[in-house]
């Protein structure tokens, strides 16, 4: 019998900081590409992310920046300082200092809610979390957007707001630790990243097919303007079941070595999937 082993080290966690800020969404154009220049330049201790979302009956799309700071709450204020002045400021601000299982509920969106709440309804004791279905995909920056790819990030926002249908794209920054491991140090293969994009429709359950279709012909439609301005890397923690060469797009450079470990672990291909490390042709 084989036996799979994990070994961690622990370190002492301190309090953190939380913040929120929003601006009106004709503001997006300057903010989205000052944000990916801010976390550019950003010291390990910020993680930040970006929305851009529409939702239906909203009279505009908005737009909201929020994240976390490894530190107190003056110094993220500072951070965030620094990224106002470059655009301007927020309609409204929030920044507090929380504990850090406080601030990781919060950020997991159960805030105020128990470990045993926390978990779909129907699939754990006392789990009260509803379940959204979503069509996703997902993209890796390894370096800003240009002028161009900013104009057709908005614009897809723009266009599913027309439709009346609800989308969004969260930008979560990356760098800093992740990018200081070489790509061929482990299976995790995107070590340049500036930050992944997920865009995104939800729905509730129940949904008829006409508001999928329309969904998913929008997210093809804006995922294909967007082609010429990203990396071509997609984040294999977002699987897309639609994606074309997602060996390549999750693994790249890694996939033969990766294909080689499955050979040698898992000759029988047991642990499988759609888009599972597919075995190494056999000589």
């Amino acid at each position: 019998m084989a036996w799979t082993s994990f070994r961690f080290s622990t370190f002492p966690v301190t309090d953190v900081s939380l913040f929120t800020a929003s601006w009106p969404w004709q503001a997006a154009a300057d903010l989205l590409p000052a944000w990916l220049q801010w976390v550019a330049n950003s010291p390990d201790p910020l993680w930040s992310n970006c929305l851009l979302e529409t939702t239906p009956g909203a009279p505009m799309p908005t737009v909201q920046v929020g994240g976390v700071w490894a530190g107190h709450r003056a110094e993220a204020s500072a951070q965030l300082g620094a990224l106002t002045k470059a655009v301007g400021e927020p309609a409204s601000q929030v920044v507090g200092e929380n504990g850090f299982e406080d601030a990781m509920y919060i950020e997991a969106g159960c805030s105020g809610l128990s470990q045993a709440a926390c978990h779909l309804a129907g699939k754990h004791p006392g789990g009260s979390l509803p379940r959204v279905l979503r069509l996703l995909k997902s993209d890796i920056l390894n370096e800003p957007l240009s002028d161009k790819g900013v104009v057709a990030v908005l614009g897809g926002i723009k266009q599913r707001h027309e439709d009346g249908g609800q989308g969004e794209v969260i930008f979560d920054s990356w760098g800093g630790a992740i990018n200081r491991v070489a790509p061929d140090a482990t299976a995790f293969v995107h070590r340049r990243g500036l930050a992944s994009a997920q865009y995104e429709a939800a729905f509730s359950a129940g949904v008829g097919v006409g508001a999928l279709r329309s969904a998913k012909s929008w997210m093809d439609g804006w995922y294909g303007s967007l082609r010429p301005f990203v990396s071509g890397e997609a984040y294999q923690n977002y699987i897309d079941p639609a994606l074309s060469n997602w060996e390549n797009a999750y693994y790249g450079a890694n996939l033969a070595r990766l294909r080689q470990v499955k050979a040698k672990w898992d000759p029988d291909d047991v642990f499988r999937f759609a888009q599972s490390i597919p075995l190494a042709p056999k000589r």
